[in-house]
């Protein structure tokens, strides 16, 4: 019977291909003038800066992601309140809570900062990802939410096409040898990423069933073939362009803009502006949406039944994948490999949740450690500490 390695990777899994990292693809968004304040500032910096008034005491908590969680609920408040669509579409806040009147001097005083045109207000630089409009409140704050997810959009595209792909032919070489290893070993590799790319694929050559046959997603394939190779993309990608609702095909190339597929509410009627990657802090409604609830359920089957786990440059900050932790895996090795900067000049490069004399250099609360000690046989988990790069140069895979 054939073994399973289950691998999840986040962001940090890719950085070596040159990946934006969390503060990069954040001061993008800060430093972008398509949209400005009175005070000459942008968009992104007048929200960063409201947010780090607020989280001072740790600033860490704000980034790209936090700044797209609250213009969304900027467009739930703007959309309640002024739109005129049925009750269950809305969000009651407005009755109870207002933003600060600064918001609209500052940033909302269309007439004062942009152009108007036939159609309606036009960013400073428009055409860049499409042409934009606007008339209302909810639709600004729409087109910039937009604008700002294209950014991160163009940031994806940089590392992640074929012809950048194959500039890191050492890289993609140990990738290959570390996924080879385990095909040598009879195993099958359910491979899961919540990142937007295709790498892994396209840097291995290897054949991997990434949801579609013939560019149209395989929902019964994706539900019922459990032992063929996968890649898939938990939170979306670039290479997936929405048609209609539930209806989704595959792109080969990175799409070059990417499109909201309409505008969907949570039971509070909160605003989820969805594309074909889902950012920003609601995810856990997100991931509900078609395909990705099917990739998420498929993902909890895989960590039951995986023989080895590796968990690959992921921060453990997802709540709605870490509670598949509660269940049990009958995993026997699980590794979490990752880069800390603390390990850079010590010369061992794993640790055991067991060595106390090493591991008390991530510290007490180090995240993973907290999600996974009741749940997993910590005798049989490692940490990797020197990366992603490191831990495939070595070919020690073991």
């Amino acid at each position: 019977m054939k073994k399973r390695l289950l691998i999840l990777t986040g962001a940090g899994a890719v950085i070596d291909w040159g990946a934006n990292t969390t503060p990069q693809i954040t001061d993008a968004i800060i430093n972008d003038d398509a949209f400005k304040t009175i005070t000459e500032k942008s968009f992104g910096k007048y929200i960063y800066e409201k947010l780090i008034s607020f989280y001072h005491k740790q600033p860490e908590l704000v980034n790209f992601e936090t700044i797209l969680n609250y213009i969304e609920n900027l467009h739930t408040f703007f959309f309640s309140k002024y739109t005129r669509a049925v009750n269950k579409f809305r969000n009651a806040n407005p009755v109870f809570f207002n933003v600060k009147d600064d918001i609209y001097t500052e940033a909302l005083d269309f007439s004062r900062l942009y152009e108007k045109t036939s159609k309606g207000f036009v960013p400073h630089v428009n055409g860049r990802f499409g042409n934009f409009y606007w008339n209302d409140y909810h639709e600004f704050i729409e087109k910039v939410y937009l604008h700002y997810i294209n950014l991160i959009g163009e940031r994806i595209r940089v590392y992640c096409s074929g012809e950048e792909i194959s500039k890191k032919s050492d890289l993609n070489d140990s990738l290959i040898e570390y996924l080879k290893y385990y095909k040598s070993q009879d195993y099958i590799i359910r491979y899961y990423t919540l990142n937007y790319d295709r790498l892994p694929v396209i840097a291995s050559g290897m054949e991997f069933f990434e949801g579609f046959t013939n560019d149209v997603f395989d929902e019964e394939k994706v539900l019922n073939d459990t032992n063929s190779d996968c890649y898939y993309n938990l939170h979306g990608s670039l290479h997936y362009k929405f048609h209609w609702e539930n209806e989704i095909k595959f792109c080969q190339l990175p799409i070059q803009k990417i499109e909201l597929s309409g505008l969907n509410k949570d039971l509070e009627g909160n605003s989820l502006l969805n594309s074909q990657m889902i950012f920003g802090l609601k995810k856990a409604q997100q991931i509900f949406a078609y395909p990705y609830y099917l990739y998420s359920n498929m993902f909890l089957k895989d960590y039951v039944n995986a023989d080895e786990i590796h968990f690959i440059g992921y921060s453990f900050n997802d709540a709605h994948f870490n509670c598949f932790f509660n269940c049990q895996t009958k995993a026997q090795k699980i590794f979490i490999i990752d880069y800390f900067k603390q390990f850079e000049d010590i010369d061992f490069d794993s640790i055991s949740f067991t060595d106390r004399k090493r591991n008390i250099f991530l510290g007490p609360d180090y995240t993973p450690f907290e999600e996974l000690k009741s749940k997993i046989d910590i005798d049989k988990t490692y940490v990797f500490v020197k990366g992603f790069r490191k831990y495939l140069e070595k070919q020690n895979y073991t």
